[in-house]
């Protein structure tokens, strides 16, 4: 995927993790732990799996230097999850 429309994707989702961290504060106790917990992990997995000025994944070795790439599939999961609408949902 392209630097830039990487760039986008990466901040609509990192968007996305901070909305959860927000909602997750109206919850109580173990609950709001329990998703902080959960989106911390999110965004160490997707910081490591950061695309690279090359277009590559560094821990994937997905796409091909210096061209149009797809995403690693750790960054489609998120795309999928957390930017597309998930079936159900208006």
């Amino acid at each position: 995927m392209e630097q830039r429309l990487f760039g986008l994707v990466a901040d609509g989702v990192f968007q996305f993790l901070q909305g959860a961290v927000g909602t997750a504060g109206a919850l109580r106790g173990a609950e709001n732990a329990e998703a902080a917990r959960l989106v911390a992990a999110w965004r160490t997995l997707l910081r490591l799996h950061d695309h690279r000025p090359s277009g590559r994944c560094p821990l994937c070795k997905r796409g091909r230097k210096g061209h149009t790439t797809e995403l690693c599939t750790v960054w489609q999961v998120a795309v999928a999850y957390f930017l597309r609408r998930l079936p159900g949902e208006d």
